[in-house]
């Protein structure tokens, strides 16, 4: 009997990085599948069921804090939890993340293991 992989959604307007967390991401045992920036993450969200999504916070038509506040007051996606990815000053961009209803955050530049690691524990 085979597992069924965990699917992760990543929404990121870089589409080098988006490829790159991707591929990290696939090599390790998830199904995963990207949005460029946030403008469609409704549609992606509603399409098919995910079990966690990588958001970043810096997108240029759309803001990731703002969209990660729609996600958690939805009632559909409200239980999913949302990691958030960005280059702002770690501490402001944790706080902020948080306290709208992150599950974590992960500074830009990341480190494998630890996005991993993070990933993991709120799979």
């Amino acid at each position: 009997m085979t597992a069924i992989a965990p699917r992760i959604l990543v929404a990121d307007d870089d589409q080098a990085l988006s490829r790159t967390l991707s591929w990290i991401l696939k090599e390790n045992g998830y199904e995963v599948q990207t949005v460029p920036g946030g403008e469609h993450l409704f549609e992606h969200l509603s399409a098919e069921p995910f079990d966690l999504l990588l958001l970043d916070i810096m997108m240029p038509k759309v803001d990731g804090l703002q969209l990660l506040q729609r996600v958690k007051s939805d009632p559909r996606f409200c239980h999913l939890p949302v990691l958030m990815i960005s280059s702002m000053p770690p501490e402001e961009a944790t706080v902020r993340s948080l306290g709208l209803g992150a599950a974590d955050f992960i500074p830009k530049p990341f480190r494998v293991r630890e996005l991993l690691a993070r990933v993991k524990a709120h799979l």
